[in-house]
């Protein structure tokens, strides 16, 4: 198995998700040290002993998260580190982290990152692949907005969408999301589920919340990282649809011909 042998550091202050991620981390035959604050952590890595993956609270008793994953990075010791938090906890984009999760952590999302982390090619595409243009007379006044803070997969959408010819406005985070939406109505907004400071599932909630009924946009579901029953749960959130990443263009397309054809009835 994939993650067997691999060293893990946990650094978690609340000792029931300390002690269950250590568990499940060691389910996969991992190598696990848990730690409870970020002086530990700190200690720790100075030993021989290289770590593979951390995990990191994002607000730990002794310092933020996020300071710790920065002073871990700065030393190049330890190339993936996530960070997990609370739904609703602001965290800010950075080059230190590799990915980030929120709370309460689901097992197999967690190890499908893993894996992913460690295996790059598994999870999200690392390089935008080349597509064939695609001509398709759809409405050209669509107004579209990508909320994605990943600058590859930015990148990746916007060559999508302008083959199908198709603009979008990008947004990089949820805050973003509903800064926008104030300045302009979108008919259709393409969501990353993981985003840092907001995930798209809170956005979404929030976009239920203020929208009018004239004028709620169609929004669609976008995340690496898909199990079963997690459409269902973004579409109970008040999400349209679902695209699995990485994208395909032909499952972007079909996602916006359905659309297309609800707007018309």
């Amino acid at each position: 198995m994939l993650l067997s042998g691999k060293r893990v550091l946990i650094v978690e202050g609340h000792p029931s998700v300390r002690e269950m991620l250590s568990n499940i981390a060691g389910s996969w035959g991992m190598e696990v040290l848990a730690l409870s604050s970020g002086r530990e952590a700190i200690e720790r890595m100075r030993g021989d002993n290289p770590f593979d993956l951390a995990v990191i609270d994002a607000v730990l008793p002794d310092m933020d998260g996020l300071l710790l994953a920065r002073q871990i990075s700065s030393q190049g010791i330890l190339p993936h580190i996530l960070i997990i938090s609370r739904i609703g906890e602001r965290i800010q984009r950075d080059d230190s982290i590799s990915g980030w999760l929120t709370k309460p952590v689901k097992p197999r999302l967690l190890k499908s990152i893993f894996v992913d982390q460690i295996s790059p090619g598994s999870g999200l595409s690392q390089n935008p692949p080349r597509q064939a243009p695609v001509h398709l007379e759809l409405a050209s006044d669509l107004s579209i907005l990508l909320a994605e803070d990943n600058p590859v997969n930015q990148k990746v959408a916007l060559i999508m969408l302008k083959h199908l010819d198709y603009k979008a406005d990008v947004a990089c985070s949820g805050p973003e999301v509903l800064a926008s939406m104030k300045k302009k109505h979108y008919d259709v907004i393409l969501m990353d589920i993981q985003m840092p400071d907001m995930d798209g599932l809170e956005a979404t909630r929030l976009i239920r919340k203020i929208s009018g009924s004239s004028s709620k946009p169609y929004i669609i579901a976008m995340t690496a990282y898909a199990l079963e029953g997690d459409k269902e749960e973004f579409l109970s959130t008040g999400m349209n649809d679902y695209l699995s990443k990485p994208i395909q263009i032909e499952d972007l397309k079909s996602a916006l011909k359905k659309y297309e054809n609800i707007r018309k009835i």
